[in-house]
């Protein structure tokens, strides 16, 4: 194996107690390998990964920086985000399942930080799903059947003019997508 190459241990198994804390850990210590070899990544990382204390913070602060707009700030989505993924545990154990997949079933996915911050697929389906208990929790005052349709397109169209794909409002992916 060439010097400096990264070996993944062998995961815990899927739906374990401990699969999110060895996840979140993975993606730190890839993250602090990368910033410390190429310095120009070292803010990103350090900002998007390293200055959170759990993968929901991370993720929360990372889709809110990808869906952001000049009326809809990042720190607006990252409250939204992180509330939604405090009150759901299915959602983090369905965004861990997706991260997981991403991770392990595409070939060209050879890290867990690469999955969490590059991979389309994933980033996709976990704002599809946070947007989608999120529109049903306690952070939108609405309850009428046109305001939560509206919340869930307008959220929908905000990913797909960021990531480039389109994605179904109404869908909902139970984990390991």
């Amino acid at each position: 194996m060439p010097a400096g190459e990264f070996v993944s241990p062998i995961p815990p198994p899927p739906d374990s107690a401990e699969e999110e804390s060895w996840l979140w850990t993975r993606i730190k210590d890839e993250a602090r390998r990368d910033a410390e070899s190429e310095p120009a990544l070292a803010s990103y990382l350090y900002s998007t990964i390293l200055s959170h204390s759990s993968l929901e913070r991370s993720l929360s602060f990372h889709l809110g920086n990808k869906l952001c707009s000049s009326t809809l700030l990042s720190t607006l989505l990252y409250d939204l985000f992180l509330d939604t993924f405090s009150n759901d545990d299915a959602l983090r154990s369905a965004t861990v399942a997706d991260l997981r997949a991403a991770r392990f079933r595409d070939p060209a996915c050879v890290l867990s930080l690469t999955a969490c911050l590059i991979t389309k697929g994933f980033w996709l389906v976990s704002t599809n799903n946070i947007i989608f208990v999120g529109v049903y929790g306690p952070f939108f005052q609405t309850t009428s059947t046109l305001g939560v349709e509206l919340i869930k397109v307008w959220y929908s169209s905000l990913a797909e003019r960021a990531s480039g794909s389109p994605i179904n409002p109404h869908d909902v992916v139970k984990g390991g997508y």
